[in-house]
């Protein structure tokens, strides 16, 4: 399942106020994550992914993505087992002349086409264990 979200990010939006947006997605794997981030940004528009109001994306804590016409790509192994299966998206523009749109694409995997390709059936035991699934 590939996501793919648009975020219209107002002019002079603040962090301390930041628009915060729902990216819902199925149960499953994030195994790849993007954010695009078009020519005119020019670093001006910020944007930090939460998953339980713990920021995942970037991983460091209090920190952001910012950038100039650039698509950023990174495989990910983030298991989405509870509801809401869900990130949540904190973004801010500090522009005061133009709104900003990035966009965020996450790719997650079905558990079960996730456990057919797992590397191992040792490893896959281990998955399926640590995350209470039935074994095949």
């Amino acid at each position: 399942m590939f996501y793919a979200f648009d975020l219209e990010i107002p002019r002079s939006t603040t962090q301390a106020a930041p628009l915060q947006v729902d990216l819902p997605l199925n149960e499953g794997i994030i195994s790849r994550v993007g954010i695009g981030y078009p020519d005119g940004c020019g670093g001006l528009a910020q944007l930090q992914l939460l998953r339980f109001e713990r920021q995942v994306f970037p991983t460091n804590p209090n920190s952001h993505f910012q950038w100039n016409g650039e698509a950023i790509w990174w495989d990910e192994y983030l298991p989405l087992v509870d509801t809401p299966f869900s990130l949540k998206a904190n973004a801010w523009n500090t522009d005061d002349t133009t709104q900003h749109t990035i966009t965020v694409w996450v790719s997650v995997v079905p558990f079960d086409v996730y456990w057919r390709l797992a590397p191992s059936k040792a490893l896959d035991r281990q998955l399926r264990r640590a995350f209470g699934l039935p074994s095949l």
